[in-house]
């Protein structure tokens, strides 16, 4: 994940971030340098997550309440 080309985070169970590879950082328009590891959605406070970050948290509950792999597609509007 860390070298693909597709953007990919992984956050535990208290939705906090453990992994961001670099084109996720990029999607997200991170700064250069921009540390998301430990962070909650609430506390990244970038534009690409503060408008939405409750529903990304209930996205988060909700597959840790299913048990099961959830494929989720973005698609924004640019």
């Amino acid at each position: 994940m860390k070298t693909s080309r597709d953007h990919w985070s992984i956050k535990d169970l208290d939705s906090r971030y453990v992994f961001m590879n670099e084109p996720a950082l990029k999607f997200m328009r991170c700064p250069k340098g921009y540390d998301v590891i430990g962070k909650l959605e609430s506390e990244v406070k970038l534009p690409s997550s503060m408008e939405y970050w409750p529903e990304f948290i209930a996205l988060d509950r909700k597959t840790i309440e299913s048990r099961k792999i959830v494929t989720n597609i973005d698609v924004y509007y640019y």
